[in-house]
């Protein structure tokens, strides 16, 4: 024999509230589908459960050994559905970010993350901003830190950081002064997908400049180390040439002000928006809603290539 426990919350509900029709108005139903369920546990169980008294439902013996039970079962089965939803929600955290905000802007966030919730378990992956849009979109990860603009309506985000971004060649490199100079040139570029390749395309492309070559890499380090060779020239964040070790054989050079700045956005979705963790870093990242990022504006360099 077994014992439904929608049929047992309906039981419950009958106890709590003095009867059929206040039952009904508890659970959201008729009337009539909460006599039918009494009867169908009483049948089950082969003992009456209520008794008529003077026109009032009383409980019998049998359904006070019956609520006991019943009680410890539902409230068992509650404690259970949520230790399951902990699990499934607040001990795994996954991230998706590009390359250059995992190596250079989370850092502290992570930390202060891992302090004020140490259970939760952290997975971080790299990819091009459209990877990690993608992931997000399809529930593979819960929080992506990107290169904007997005091209998914449906998600989130928030303005979490700006990049500056910079011509990169080998030091000797003459001053450029726009994209004619580097005719004849190969291009050292991430992935498709990146928005750093996508910003210096569209700048050579403007301008009727095609590259001799794309060189497609799989990390900035590979890309600073074939520009300093002369192997080619590139469009990386600022961020990343300050730390990297060959940074003096490097040539840098500005961009025009309508590419030198990106903004670097933090996005989630609607359904990652449930995770207690998720909630909980948005919070920490300083993003209280989600809002529509606006362009950056940026005042013109001087120096700022045409």
């Amino acid at each position: 024999m077994n014992i439904d426990l929608a049929d047992l919350r309906v039981f419950q509900a009958v106890v709590l509230e003095g009867g059929v029709t206040a039952a009904a108005r508890r659970l959201h139903c008729v009337q009539s589908n909460v006599t039918a369920r009494v009867r169908i546990l009483e049948d089950r169980l082969g003992a009456p459960l209520f008794a008529r008294v003077r026109r009032r439902l009383v409980i019998t013996p049998a359904g006070e050994r019956l609520l006991t039970y019943a009680d410890r079962l539902l409230a068992l089965a509650e404690e259970a559905q949520s230790a399951v939803t902990a699990v499934g929600q607040q001990t795994l955290l996954r991230i998706g970010a590009v390359e250059t905000v995992a190596a250079t802007g989370l850092a502290p966030l992570l930390t202060r993350f891992h302090r004020a919730a140490p259970d939760v378990e952290i997975d971080l992956e790299t990819a091009v901003t459209e990877l990690v849009g993608e992931q997000l979109a399809r529930g593979r990860i819960d929080i992506g830190f990107v290169i904007g603009p997005l091209l998914d309506a449906d998600l989130r985000s928030a303005r979490y950081g700006t990049e500056t971004l910079r011509l990169i060649t080998e030091h000797d490199h003459p001053p450029v002064q726009g994209p004619a100079d580097l005719r004849g040139r190969a291009f050292l570029a991430f992935h498709r997908g990146c928005h750093y390749r996508k910003a210096a395309e569209h700048w050579l492309t403007d301008a009727g400049v095609s590259p001799r070559k794309v060189l497609e890499f799989g990390s900035f380090q590979a890309i600073l180390s074939c520009a300093a060779a002369g192997v080619g020239f590139a469009v990386v964040p600022e961020s990343i040439l300050l730390d990297w070790p060959g940074h003096d054989a490097l040539g840098v050079h500005d961009l025009p002000s309508a590419i030198e700045h990106a903004n670097v956005l933090i996005a989630w979705t609607e359904q990652s928006e449930a995770n207690p963790a998720v909630r909980q870093f948005l919070a920490l990242a300083g993003v209280k809603a989600a809002q529509p990022v606006a362009p950056v504006r940026s005042k013109p360099s001087r120096s700022a290539v045409t």
